[in-house]
């Protein structure tokens, strides 16, 4: 009896025993089964973050891209909305802009003129003569009618008075590139040897330009003159009387001949040829200057206001009123052609339709009458 309870107690621990070494078994199992859950959790966890990782370099790629995109269309914006901004302001500008300002481009700037010379006359002053006066006619392309009655009036008057004085025509170009016009100034100056043109755009607003062009050609090319004189081309002029009156001059330098204007005022009127608003010219009265019709120079005073000319700007488009700013510059004061004129001329009585304050220069009259009676009255005398 003892036997089978000690066999039995025997097998109920072998059994037990089983058991617990199963369940030790099964428990490595589980545990390991676990941790490799375990592993493929953290696997899939890099995984996923991974992933993730991805998903946002992909996301922060396309918030960039989206973000370069929203900046270049800002941009785009930006520069439509200031070309439009810049449209609408130089159109606002251009409303504003009143009288001659309207149709044309003009700005104050620093002009060295270094033009092109398309019809020159180097040997025009021949450098073994002595020339008392050049006179530098204003003149335009089209302008050879008013060439022409120079020609035949106080032009034909030094030959025929072997007056000490050379006459040149100053042009510029038209603005529309007209070839026909340009042939027939090439023949014109083929024919009279007479004109002088450089290759900026000729216009009455250009008339700054044209005044240095006569005072740089004629401290380069004419500097045996004792003078120089700038006149309009609808003047006419009582040659033989006025460079027989400088030649008696004893003042050869500094010198300017001219109806001086003092305290004159810009004009402010939008509706008048010689507007200039205030942004041009703020200041209440011009500069004394020389009328612009018939002005003459000493020739070291035209070699001055050119080189002057290289330092001041014309502020303004009237070659007047800049010519006296450049006489102020240089300091050279002006001489009055009228009060001059009558302490030599004076006595003599006039016919019409010289006037009591004509002199040697009568503009806005008829030329060919005009003539006629500088003829009759003032060279009746003269003889060849």
């Amino acid at each position: 009896m003892w036997s089978i309870k000690r066999i039995f107690f025997r097998m109920s621990l072998v059994f037990s025993a089983f058991i617990f070494l199963n369940y030790c078994r099964n428990f490595t199992t589980l545990s390991e089964e676990k941790n490799k859950l375990h592993d493929v959790k953290i696997t899939l966890i890099k995984a996923h973050s991974e992933e993730e990782k991805k998903l946002d370099e992909v996301k922060i790629t396309l918030i960039k891209a989206h973000s370069e995109e929203e900046k270049k269309q800002h941009e785009v914006k930006s520069t439509l909305t200031e070309t439009h901004s810049e449209v609408k302001k130089k159109l606002h500008e251009k409303e504003k802009l009143l009288g001659w300002r309207r149709n044309v481009q003009w700005e104050s700037k620093l002009d060295q003129h270094e033009y092109r010379y398309l019809i020159n006359q180097e040997n025009g002053c021949k450098k073994s003569e002595s020339i008392t006066l050049l006179i530098c006619v204003i003149s335009k392309m089209s302008g050879a009618k008013q060439r022409n009655v120079i020609r035949e009036t106080y032009g034909a008057a030094v030959v025929k008075y072997n007056v000490s004085a050379k006459i040149f025509f100053l042009t510029g170009i038209s603005g529309d590139n007209n070839s026909t016009l340009q042939a027939q100034l090439q023949s014109e100056a083929d024919i009279h040897g007479d004109i002088l043109q450089e290759d900026f755009i000729d216009s009455y607003y250009n008339l700054t330009t044209k005044l240095i062009m006569a005072a740089k050609w004629a401290s380069t090319f004419c500097k045996n003159s004792n003078y120089v004189m700038s006149i309009d081309d609808d003047v006419t002029l009582d040659i033989v009387n006025l460079v027989s009156d400088l030649e008696a001059n004893v003042v050869l330098s500094k010198f300017v001949l001219a109806e001086p204007t003092f305290g004159w005022k810009p004009i402010r009127n939008p509706g008048n040829k010689w507007y200039t608003p205030y942004e041009l010219y703020p200041k209440k009265t011009w500069p004394p200057f020389p009328r612009g019709y018939a002005y003459i120079l000493s020739i070291d005073v035209a070699h001055d206001i050119y080189r002057a000319s290289q330092k001041l700007a014309a502020p303004i488009p009237w070659e007047d009123v800049y010519c006296g700013m450049l006489l102020q510059k240089v300091g050279v004061k002006m001489t009055d052609i009228i009060s001059w004129f009558q302490t030599r001329h004076g006595h003599e009585k006039q016919v019409a339709p010289l006037g009591a304050r004509d002199h040697y220069a009568i503009w806005d009259k008829p030329p060919i009458q005009t003539w006629k009676a500088i003829i009759e009255q003032r060279y009746k005398n003269i003889h060849l």
